[in-house]
């Protein structure tokens, strides 16, 4: 009869260790899913907050200038996603955007070096505001579309219905 009790505590503390085992693992499975889940989703309209991007585009054709208007969309290269929209600029007086002879370095003959515009006006350099949407990071990082991190001094390759080419941004200002 002892035997019978003895056989009998033993399942039961089996049966008990296998229920924590599994309580456990479902435990861990549900962690994993949870944290996958909240990485997942997006940011929502209500934390996109408006920006204005001022950007250059340097040492570059007159007729790009011309192309860029005031309302067209721009769009990601790496992607397709839209990532803002042109907006006319401060100090531009009839086009959306400014330009300016492009600037170049040329060596004299002493070996100093001297910039000087672009000869014949056949390179121009252009600066212009798109208007974006993003948040700010506690580290102070602009997350474009709550996607993309930009920051001033980088360089993005985009394109509007009408031409591509790279911008170079210069400031973010959050509106």
């Amino acid at each position: 009869m002892k035997t019978e009790v003895k056989n009998t505590k033993r399942a039961v503390r089996g049966n008990l260790l296998d229920l924590v085992i599994i309580l456990l693992l479902m435990a861990a499975i549900f962690s994993v899913v949870y944290r996958y889940y909240m990485s997942d989703q997006g940011t929502t309209d209500d934390e996109l907050r408006q920006a204005s991007v001022t950007f250059r585009v340097e040492n570059t054709l007159p007729a790009l200038a011309s192309t860029l208007a005031h309302a067209d969309p721009v769009y990601s290269a790496i992607d397709g996603e839209q990532i803002g929209t042109l907006v006319r600029h401060p100090m531009a007086t009839t086009a959306s955007v400014i330009s300016q002879a492009a600037n170049i370095l040329v060596e004299q003959g002493n070996g100093q070096y001297v910039r000087v515009d672009y000869p014949n006006g056949d390179r121009v350099d252009i600066e212009g505001v798109m208007s974006c949407r993003g948040i700010v990071t506690d580290g102070g990082i602009f997350v474009l579309n709550g996607e993309t991190e930009i920051s001033p001094g980088q360089v993005l390759n985009v394109y509007t219905e009408k031409t591509a080419f790279s911008l170079l941004i210069v400031d973010i200002t959050l509106s």
